[in-house]
C-alpha cells in the first residue's frame, strides 16, 4: 500500500490545501494529513486551535476523500532530529511538499513536489481577513461558513491589534 504524507499548519485550511490532497490521493492509496504546530494558537501566524483546524479539514473534504485520509498532528520540537523522529512514527512512503525545509528533513523518503494549480495561501487569507478584503474566495464554502460562525475575521483583527 502506498501511503502519502502531507504536512501543513492549515491556518486556515484553503482551496490550495484541498487541491494538494486531491493530487496526492491520485498517487497513493492513503494520505496522512499531518497538522504542524498543534499547540500554537491565538497568534497572528497561528490563529486557530488544533480542533478548529481538524474541523475545517473535515468540513472541506468529501466523505469518500476523508475515508482515505488520517488526520493527526506533530508538535514543534525546535529540533529537526526530534521532529523527524516524531513525523516518522507515521508509516508513509511518499512526502507531498513544496517546502524546502520539509524536503531536507525527510530526504530519505520519496519527495513529490506539488504542482500549484490553486493560487491561495494561508498567510494571504489571514492578511485579507484582517484588511477586510475578499478572503472567502480562497477557502472551501463549508470552511468559509465555519470561519464566519466562529467569528474568525473578528478574532484575527483582535489578535493583530493586541
Amino acid at each position: 500500500m502506498n501511503v502519502g504524507l502531507f504536512i501543513g499548519r492549515f491556518q486556515p485550511f484553503h482551496k490550495g490545501h484541498a487541491s494538494v490532497i486531491e493530487y496526492a490521493l491520485k498517487q497513493c492509496d492513503k494520505l496522512i494529513i499531518l497538522i504542524g504546530s498543534p499547540k500554537q494558537y491565538g497568534k497572528e501566524y497561528n490563529p486557530f486551535t488544533l480542533d478548529q483546524r481538524k474541523k475545517m479539514i473535515k468540513l472541506a473534504l468529501p466523505k469518500k476523500v476523508l475515508e482515505k485520509c488520517e488526520i493527526t498532528e506533530v508538535i514543534d520540537y525546535g529540533n529537526n532530529k526530534k521532529w523527524v523522529n516524531a513525523v516518522e512514527k507515521n508509516k508513509f512512503n511518499t512526502v507531498f511538499t513544496n517546502n524546502p525545509h520539509v524536503e531536507k528533513c525527510l530526504k530519505k523518503h520519496e519527495i513529490r513536489n506539488i504542482p500549484i494549480t490553486v493560487h491561495c495561501n494561508a498567510t494571504e487569507v489571514r492578511r485579507k481577513m484582517y484588511l477586510d478584503q475578499n478572503w472567502k474566495e480562497c477557502v472551501p464554502t463549508k470552511v468559509m461558513e465555519y470561519l464566519e460562525k466562529i467569528n474568525a475575521q473578528k478574532t484575527m483583527k483582535k489578535i493583530i491589534n493586541n
